[in-house]
């Protein structure tokens, strides 16, 4: 009989075995001692017989467990070989995902900083958009006698003066 366990996609991993029966016998022994007392033995054996094959040979050391037994062991075996496959899968895919993490960190990272930098951008247009309101609102509200002499408010001439940087 062959019993088969999978490997990996369609490789399959074969152990063959061959069946037989254990037999158990039991003798009684007389024993007669030195001192002319008889003492009686009790011997255990073991055979085992096994169907004909072809995977035993003459002096070969081997095994014997229940089948029972070996059928859960290959199939253990079977199962901690699928386990192992997963657990590989598993890495892989945590591998993935921890560079998916780290590229996601780090487009945070830029984006925030290009956010910073927009919002910086906007508080200074802001401000001198607001600076400018006060200079059209300062022009607009001019009396006639401000027209007349050329008289510029004073928000205009500072928008007009370069800008000291420091």
């Amino acid at each position: 009989m062959i019993i088969t366990s999978t490997k990996q996609e369609g490789e399959t991993d074969m152990v063959e075995y061959v069946k037989g029966k254990i037999r158990v016998y039991q003798r009684n022994i007389k024993r007669k001692l030195k001192d002319g007392k008889t003492k009686t033995y009790q011997t255990h054996q073991q055979q085992v017989t096994l169907d004909k094959n072809d995977i035993l040979v003459d002096g070969e050391t081997v095994a014997v467990v229940p089948l029972e037994t070996f059928k859960t062991y290959i199939e253990s075996t079977s199962t901690n070989k699928n386990q192992l496959q997963e657990l590989t899968q598993v890495q892989k895919k945590y591998k993935d995902i921890t560079e998916t993490n780290q590229e996601l960190t780090n487009d945070i990272k830029r984006l925030r900083n290009s956010k910073d930098h927009t919002q910086e951008r906007l508080t200074k247009a802001l401000e001198e958009i607001n600076q400018q309101q006060k200079v059209i609102s300062d022009l607009s509200n001019r009396g006639f006698f401000d027209y007349v002499t050329g008289k510029l408010p004073e928000s205009y001439k500072q928008l007009s003066e370069p800008k000291n940087t420091q």
